[in-house]
């Protein structure tokens, strides 16, 4: 039980979980901006327009990656961990002290499920926007980065 609720104080924290959201939006806004360099570097607006590729590249390899995947994987294994808590709770036989003690546990198992529930939900979410924000820039990139460009600076 002590290892589920340090699971979900972990998940509780601000910052991501295991940092690939924020490695991914770096990498994402990295190439990019090494597009746009390479432009200015070049005089060419087309070397910003092919880092759209790469970003969506980066997209589907975070979606090839199938972390929502293993986040329905982990609350498949974190659910079936409590629940044979559950049972276990249940099939002890107790004095009536005892039986109070684990309705409480029971009960305070259950709310961690829950709880556990919507955060892990809750990130996978955050993960799909994630994907499906890198894909749309960087193929709206890749197919007008050359008209952005011209309208924020033209080469001579």
């Amino acid at each position: 039980m002590d290892e589920i609720q340090s699971i979900i104080v972990k998940l509780k924290r601000p910052y991501p979980l295991f940092k690939i959201e924020i490695q991914i939006v770096l990498a994402s806004i990295l190439h990019a901006i090494n597009g746009i360099a390479w432009s200015i570097t070049y005089s060419d607006w087309q070397y910003f327009e092919r880092s759209g590729s790469i970003v969506v590249i980066v997209g589907v390899l975070l979606a090839w990656r199938d972390v929502t995947g293993k986040i329905d994987w982990f609350k498949t294994y974190t659910t079936s961990e409590i629940e044979s808590q559950l049972i276990e709770s249940k099939s002890n036989e107790k004095g009536i002290i005892g039986r109070q003690i684990e309705a409480g546990k029971q009960e305070m198992l259950i709310n961690l499920e829950k709880e556990l529930k919507l955060l892990l939900e809750f990130i996978k979410n955050r993960i799909r926007f994630i994907e499906a924000t890198i894909l749309v820039t960087g193929t709206f990139i890749w197919g007008y980065g050359c008209i952005i460009g011209n309208l924020v600076y033209e080469f001579a």
